[in-house]
């Protein structure tokens, strides 16, 4: 009988081109290659020296000189694959002073990265410091001029204008603003009644548009630092703790994807008045995440009530598609290191809700004679 294939989800991925990628898996430990045609995806290898059942290993991944860089979220090291051999090389991360003030979480270490002037910028969840790597030496260094007793809490909410990189405090109206050029940081203060932001555009390099944590849109002249905030919010819109979870333009509106928020919005920027932009995918969602852009999508994950299903957004179009990858090789390796990983450290597997008998059988099995799985089933294991 023929299995349904797995959907699986990725926030890591470093493009080749328009039809190869590789990707970290989302949950649990798996590098992937993707062809991003049909978007099926072929088990790789496990990343070395990282956690087999760690989720979220990485936040990011950029694609240089052949190789991709994947960035740690919760990983311990910054790994490197060489496409020209498919093998893992990995770089420590440099560690912090102990500041018993500082809030570092080391399960969410950075949040998002950029290539800029032959440097990798790798920006902080927690970290207490901006990493630079030079891409000839891969030497890194901390630019940490910046950091002060402040709890910071970043997501992945990075902004670039030119050779600026912005991105702003879950927690607070601070937004970090860094020169790629002299590798220098400040810290701006935007908005009075600006509790926090999660993601950040900008449609013209001037105005950044910020959405909220809780409380009003904000709109960032970077350039004079004047802030407008807007709480005209549609009737029926109702604050949740995170409100949106993604900001982007097309033309002249800005929309706000909903992370715990009721409803969507649409701002008309010519007219300064937002509406509720009706989508049917937000209907009885829980929440959502937003996983990678590419030049053309912005793929992001929605949760209901006992499921999740990815999407993707076009950016010239803002038409909303199915947005999932699916695992169609190399499933019987990927459980049979599972099992490796696990037996070699305790001597015994546990089921949970990451490892089943379905995946335990699937591994014991024949790759051609795989069990079939449920067509809900829009996670990695069920």
């Amino acid at each position: 009988m023929k299995r349904q294939p797995k959907k699986i989800f990725f926030e890591a991925i470093g493009i080749i081109d328009n039809s190869i990628a590789y990707a970290s898996l989302r949950e649990l430990n798996g590098l992937f290659r993707v062809d991003l045609k049909s978007n099926n995806c072929t088990y790789i290898s496990m990343f070395p020296n990282e956690k087999e059942g760690e989720n979220r290993l990485h936040c990011s991944a950029e694609y240089y000189n052949n190789k991709i860089y994947f960035i740690p979220r919760a990983a311990d090291y910054i790994s490197i694959l060489d496409l020209n051999t498919e093998k893992i090389y990995q770089t420590a991360i440099p560690v912090p002073a102990e500041n018993k003030k500082l809030y570092y979480y080391k399960k969410a270490k950075f949040a998002a990265s950029c290539i800029y002037n032959n440097s990798l910028w790798m920006l902080p969840a927690t970290f207490p410091g901006i990493l630079k790597m030079n891409m000839d030496t891969e030497e890194i260094t901390v630019i940490d001029n910046w950091v002060s007793d402040k709890k910071y809490y970043f997501r992945n909410s990075m902004c670039k204008i030119n050779n600026r990189l912005f991105f702003p405090d879950a927690y607070s109206n601070a937004v970090i603003e860094l020169d790629m050029t002299s590798g220098r940081a400040k810290v701006n203060f935007v908005g009075k009644d600006n509790k926090g932001c999660s993601s950040m555009c900008s449609a013209d390099g001037i105005n950044i548009w910020m959405a909220p944590v809780y409380g009003p849109i904000i709109k960032w002249n970077y350039k004079n630092d004047t802030a407008e905030e807007y709480s005209n919010y549609p009737k029926g819109f109702i604050h949740k703790a995170f409100d949106f979870s993604k900001v982007y333009s097309i033309q002249n509106y800005i929309y706000f994807i909903p992370e715990y928020g009721n409803m969507a919005i649409k701002f008309d920027t010519k007219k300064n008045i937002m509406t509720e932009n009706k989508e049917d995918i937000f209907k009885n969602a829980l929440g959502s995440d937003c996983l990678f852009e590419t030049d053309s999508f912005i793929y992001f994950l929605v949760y209901y009530n006992g499921f999740e299903k990815g999407y993707k957004i076009s950016k010239s179009t803002n038409e909303i598609s199915d947005g999932s990858f699916f695992f169609l090789e190399g499933e019987n390796k990927r459980c049979k290191k599972h099992i490796e990983a696990v037996t070699g450290k305790a001597g015994i597997i546990n089921e949970s809700v990451t490892f089943g008998l379905s995946e335990f059988l699937t591994a014991l099995s024949d790759e051609d004679n795989l069990l079939q799985t449920g067509e809900d089933n829009n996670g990695f294991f069920n």
